[in-house]
């Protein structure tokens, strides 16, 4: 016979649930948390990139603000109150006093402020006040009047330049600067001469140089022309930004997506109010890609450990699951197949194990049942044998008897005929009676005909004296209760062969019990016999076997255990006696009515 092969349908089914459940659901939401932090850092670079551009743009405006303040309050009022008077001369001492104090003025500035390379005072008397790190060139005589012009055609109270070559120092080591025009004026409101300061670019780098950030965006600062003015990292950009017309065109503050060098980057623009300087922070779109890609990598790298882990659950579910099922349905194949040995050795303490532990134990109560019923099945054909071949001797015994007996007859023998009659009377209770349950008058006819030939076989008389009301005749007994204990009677009892013995058989109906006691005047029995006695028949309802070496009086053990198979509980049975004083056993029984 084929076996099959074990198919977890249930098992299966459970896991599909569980991958449909709550594998799929779960990737699912994890890739919409992977797509919400990918916009969410994308909001957070623009955020940042826009912060970073304000501040940037704050402090520039700031340091030219204060620049403006300090022009105004030290370098206009002193230059307004030296030069006050209309006429100046190089030759005039007093004119000379006057240069004297403006430089002394102007190197105090210089030593309190940073990243100044000169400042220049050009007066509309055509004179030239100066304290510079730097030598002076000689062609900004030249150009005065240009530079009075440019300060003059600005129209403004404070006018700050793109960066450019000092037109003042000389010098192969002049760097590149940024000039500060402020014109100071007399109280009459007439121009009396223009401040021009020299701010190094340095000053721009130092003001980049405070948000470094790894390299990850660029700060530029741009002139008016989309000259590159500053930058924090150097990078080699056209010095007019011709395909960032768009975002040059951006409202400041503004924030889009343009070309920079042929790359897509994020650009924020803002713009200085006091020197028209735009701030512009560039972000490569391949590097917020870059940040983007490093996040993603961390979200897959959690979201393979997740996976790796809903994997490792479906393993360890398949084996703590899948893999007892299957040997208990192995098991159980076997067993349908007539293998009564198919235990199960799995020592685990789970569900499972104590299913495959209830697995064995009713696998080897049904081994017990199979072998208790195979050991019954002997014992019954055994008995039936027994039974067919006892049937025949009896029965041609009886036949024999009843020949005997007809020729006791034709010879006028009473007696003899008599004795037939009884030990074929009792033959055929005995053997042909079917039902375990007789008439108590039947029981008592079946041992008065024992005791009758008993009698014949004497030589001393035992009287035998019956008192049971007419009541209790009807009432059902156990068949062959009575005639055993009065045979003891006659074994055990009577020893002394010289005198005459009674014995009672007496009966009493107690509402649903029925009383039956059988009293003889024997020699009694022992008290350590009487407790030996009373040992087995409680041990007979304890279903504590005795062999027949183990006692000699199996006849009470016989009735005791007949009445607990027929009554139970309810049958009882009583020994009393003592050494020269006679015994008398009591039966108590059930009434059970018809």
């Amino acid at each position: 016979m084929e076996r099959k092969k074990f198919r977890p349908k249930s098992t299966l089914w459970l896991l599909a649930l569980f991958v449909v459940m709550i594998v799929i659901p779960t990737m699912t939401f994890l890739h919409y948390i992977i797509q919400q932090d990918i916009q969410e850092l994308k909001a957070g670079v623009e955020r940042q990139t826009g912060v970073i551009c304000t501040q940037v743009n704050d402090t520039l405006e700031e340091y030219l603000a204060q620049l403006d303040r300090s022009i105004q309050t030290v370098y206009g009022k002193n230059m307004l109150n030296i030069m006050k008077d209309s006429k100046y001369s190089y030759t005039n001492f007093e004119e000379i006093q006057k240069r004297n104090r403006i430089e002394e003025y102007l190197s105090i500035m210089m030593n309190q402020s940073e990243h100044v390379a000169g400042i220049y005072v050009m007066t509309e008397r055509d004179n030239l006040f100066y304290y510079s790190n730097y030598a002076l060139n000689p062609d900004c005589k030249g150009r005065r009047q240009e530079l009075l012009e440019m300060a003059g055609h600005e129209n403004r109270e404070f006018f700050v330049t793109g960066l450019h070559p000092s037109w003042f120092a000389a010098g192969k080591a002049v760097p590149q600067v940024i000039s500060v025009f402020k014109p100071v004026y007399n109280m009459g409101g007439e121009r009396l001469a223009v401040i021009v300061i020299d701010i190094e670019q340095e000053m721009l780098q130092e003001l980049l140089d405070r948000y470094r950030q790894e390299e990850f965006s660029n700060i530029l600062i741009l002139g008016g022309d989309g000259q590159i003015m500053g930058q924090l990292y150097q990078e080699d950009y056209p010095e007019v930004y011709q395909e960032m017309e768009e975002v040059l065109a951006f409202p400041a503050p503004g924030q889009g997506y343009g070309t920079v060098n042929g790359q897509r980057a994020l650009l924020s623009v803002d713009q200085t109010h006091n020197a028209g300087w735009k701030v512009v922070t560039i972000v490569y779109e391949s590097r917020i890609q870059e940040r983007i890609g490093t996040t993603l990598w961390l979200r897959r790298a959690v979201l393979f450990c997740i996976l790796l882990w809903f994997v490792s659950f479906v393993i360890i579910g398949v084996k703590l699951i899948y893999v007892p099922l299957r040997k208990l349905y192995e098991a159980m194949e076997l067993v349908k197949q007539g293998n009564m040995e198919a235990y199960i050795a799995d020592g685990r303490r789970d569900e499972f194990g104590y299913l495959i532990q209830e697995y064995n134990r009713m696998l080897k109560q049904i081994n017990e049942l199979i072998y208790g019923q195979y050991v019954l099945e002997l014992k019954n054909k055994e008995i039936k044998y027994k039974e067919l071949k006892g049937r025949i001797n009896p029965h041609f015994i009886i036949n024999t008897m009843q020949l005997i007996s007809s020729v006791a007859i034709l010879n006028n023998d009473t007696e003899t005929e008599e004795l037939i009659r009884d030990f074929s009377g009792m033959l055929r209770y005995t053997l042909y009676e079917k039902d375990r349950q007789v008439p108590l008058s039947r029981e008592i006819q079946h041992t008065m005909q024992f005791v009758r030939l008993r009698e014949k076989n004497r030589d001393y008389g035992v009287t035998v004296q019956v008192e049971i009301p007419e009541e209790c005749l009807d009432v059902s007994v156990m068949k062959l209760m009575l005639q055993p204990i009065v045979e003891n009677c006659y074994f055990h009892g009577f020893t002394d062969k010289t005198r005459a013995y009674h014995i009672l058989i007496k009966g009493e109906r107690l509402e649903r019990t029925l009383l039956l006691s059988v009293e003889d005047d024997g020699c009694g029995i022992s008290q350590e016999k009487l407790v030996q006695i009373k040992d087995r028949l409680s041990a007979v309802c304890q279903n504590v076997e005795y062999t027949e070496k183990e006692t000699d009086s199996i006849a009470l053990d016989n009735i005791m255990g007949r009445l607990w198979t027929i009554y139970g509980e309810e049958a009882a049975m009583d020994v009393e006696s003592g050494p020269g004083g006679g015994t008398r056993v009591t039966l108590r029984l059930p009434v059970q009515e018809a």
